[in-house]
């Protein structure tokens, strides 16, 4: 995963497209099983270094049906477990289905900060 992104960001200089312009998804979901996509979010501090925000795109996955029941509700429960873990390795751009869930998860994340 950090070989593409050093290729695709290379590419990406290549044809001008400035930096900032430029957002990391890992890709959860896709063409990985279960323990990549976990180690997709664990690699965040690393992709990181590349100096680009990153997508999170993990709202409702498969990789969350194998907890209780496998219901939406579930996939709730490990989708705003997954964000909440991704933010606070540094994440800060995510796609959400349950967006009011996310707000009051990520409010509550950010009052337990040491301030």
């Amino acid at each position: 995963m950090l070989r593409f992104f050093e290729r695709s960001l290379d590419l990406a200089r290549r044809a001008g497209v400035p930096r900032r312009h430029i957002l990391l998804d890992p890709g959860v979901g896709f063409g990985k099983n279960r323990e990549q996509n976990y180690q997709a979010l664990r690699a965040i501090p690393q992709l990181l270094l590349f100096g680009c925000p990153l997508l999170i795109g993990v709202s409702r996955k498969t990789i969350f049906r194998d907890l209780p029941d496998g219901l939406i509700e579930g996939r709730l429960v490990g989708t705003l477990a997954a964000n909440v873990f991704a933010a606070s390795l540094g994440a800060r751009v995510f796609r959400v289905h349950d967006a009011l869930e996310h707000r009051t998860a990520f409010a509550v994340m950010a009052a337990m900060k040491p301030r």
